[in-house]
């Protein structure tokens, strides 16, 4: 494959890389969260799904200022896409977003192009096609617990590690392990959507007989008896009614 680069009084202008087939796939998936530390980028691909967002990846000249655009947020933000020692430039988005198709380009040096390693295109509805990616399930973020439901409710998660049965205990159902199962998702998290009625509620996961804290909340205390535990508080308008 060879990269091509123009110079003209415009700037350095990105041309579509040259390959003999398109590429099989439109979007690739690993189901593991992405590290920055630890990922070591050497080659350009198109959109990466993880478990906590979307790696994309372009290369340009050396110095380029290079962003990232897209419907994923009304084309609102220019995300920095960064470049590494190996010269390829990458941005991880990471963002809750819904099934379905969702369109980008990157901008670079002030201009706009398509993701050459994209073969998924649509029409942005004045006659210019733009890349774009599917997403055949919501992209969810497990990052800090509980986060807010639709309804005023609010999502506890705990990441699977073989459980057979999963509940919360809390000051709002008396500790009872029996009276609040979670369910186990496609993400691989055990999940309730709960309703909360109170500004602060003590809480615990039951998993197969073993107490666990919230890993998600960095809000944590202790009962009379000394027992630690998680904390959620909530302010007066959001209590679910």
């Amino acid at each position: 494959m060879k990269k091509h680069y123009i110079l003209s009084a415009a700037g350095f202008f990105f041309l579509n890389i040259l390959i003999s087939a398109p590429p099989s796939v439109v979007i690739k998936k690993k189901n593991f969260n992405y590290n920055l530390e630890q990922e070591n980028i050497t080659q350009v691909s198109c959109p990466v799904l993880y478990l906590n967002g979307i790696l994309f990846t372009c290369t340009a000249q050396e110095k380029s200022r290079v962003f990232l655009g897209g419907s994923f947020d009304s084309w609102k933000t220019f995300y920095p896409l960064l470049p590494n020692k190996f010269g390829i430039y990458s941005c991880f988005l990471s963002m809750e977003l819904p099934a379905g198709r969702q369109s980008y380009r990157f901008r670079i040096n002030d201009v706009w192009f398509n993701d050459p390693s994209q073969e998924l295109f649509v029409d942005d509805g004045y006659g210019t096609r733009m890349t774009a990616f599917d997403l055949s399930k919501p992209l969810n973020l497990y990052t800090v617990s509980p986060k807010p439901s639709a309804n005023g409710a609010y999502c506890f998660f705990l990441p699977d590690a073989g459980y057979k049965k999963v509940s919360i205990i809390s000051s709002e159902n008396s500790w009872n392990p029996y009276t609040e199962p979670m369910t186990r998702n496609e993400d691989g998290y055990w999940i309730i959507i709960k309703d909360i009625t109170t500004h602060l509620m003590y809480y615990k996961f039951f998993a197969d007989g073993k107490e666990i804290m919230d890993s998600a909340n960095q809000e944590m205390g202790y009962l009379d008896d000394g027992r630690d535990v998680s904390i959620f508080k909530i302010s007066g308008s959001n209590i679910s009614r």
